[in-house]
């Protein structure tokens, strides 16, 4: 008559998440996204069990490639989404290198994500609002 209870708590996660998602702007998606990506990392860094570590790197590869790396503006003036795009490559490469090699270290893409995810959390309402604007200056 009743779902598992670890049914309805999957669900109610899932649905917390979608909510959120539907309801955050540029600049909260992409702190989600940090969040999630960090997430994974110290997972990936602490898991024992190979299987898991590895789901928790590729997870964390996708978060990469399939939100942070093509939410970037390459028309942006400062080149600042040609820096990123670097250090997205650069974390990317060593998700890969950590898969086959158990023990690999994520500490530095792990401090790397941390320092983008702070700087991004602090930026100042009035860029967040014209962002275009604050790299044009």
């Amino acid at each position: 008559m009743f779902a598992a209870p670890h049914k309805a708590a999957s669900l109610y996660r899932a649905i917390h998440a979608e909510t959120a998602v539907s309801h955050a702007n540029p600049h909260g998606l992409i702190l989600m996204l940090y969040d999630a990506l960090l997430a994974e990392l110290v997972h990936a860094s602490t898991e024992k069990d190979a299987v898991k570590r590895t789901r928790a790197l590729a997870k964390a590869q996708r978060l990469i490639e399939e939100g942070l790396r093509v939410g970037l503006d390459f028309n942006a003036p400062g080149g600042l989404a040609q820096n990123l795009d670097l250090v997205y490559e650069h974390c990317t490469l060593r998700l890969a290198a950590a898969m086959t090699d158990s023990t690999a270290k994520l500490s530095d893409v792990i401090v790397m994500i941390r320092g983008l995810r702070d700087a991004w959390a602090q930026i100042p309402p009035s860029v967040r609002a014209n962002p275009r604007a604050a790299l044009a200056a």
